[in-house]
């Protein structure tokens, strides 16, 4: 493993308490009064996932497969909430970055989309298959 990649992996260790105090210090809902189902999302897990040149096959930590199970957890009535709410929906859901300190006022949620979209198209989640057109 590369040293990169060590400390990647042993960052959640290291200033966890620093970040944990800071996460828990922050306000729980933004002033956006979006009343979206939360899901949780560990960035370290699924990059070092990454690192370690792992393929995830539904049950590893790829953000992919966090927001797929904490989808999955919830009961479908509760999806009609999250879709398109009075036809003015912006967000499916308010994504929280475990151990890191961010509110979801939109960039963590276009961040998760982002690298889940990312994900797709990579080796580490064998979904999309490149082709050369």
């Amino acid at each position: 493993m590369s040293l990169l990649g060590k400390l990647i992996a042993s960052n959640h260790f290291i200033l966890f308490r620093m970040q944990d105090e800071d996460f828990r210090a922050a306000p729980k809902h933004n002033s956006c009064g979006n009343d979206r189902i939360e899901i949780d999302f560990y960035r370290f897990k699924a990059s070092q996932y990454a690192v370690d040149g792992k393929i995830d096959d539904g049950s590893g930590d790829t953000l992919f497969s966090q927001l797929f199970r904490g989808m999955k957890r919830r009961s479908p009535e509760k999806w009609k909430e999250w879709w398109r709410k009075d036809n003015l929906g912006d967000r499916v859901f308010r994504a929280n970055f475990k151990g890191e300190n961010a509110i979801d006022a939109s960039g963590p949620y276009r961040e998760v989309m982002e690298n889940v979209s990312a994900e797709l198209c990579s080796s580490v989640l064998p979904v999309l298959i490149p082709t050369e057109n």
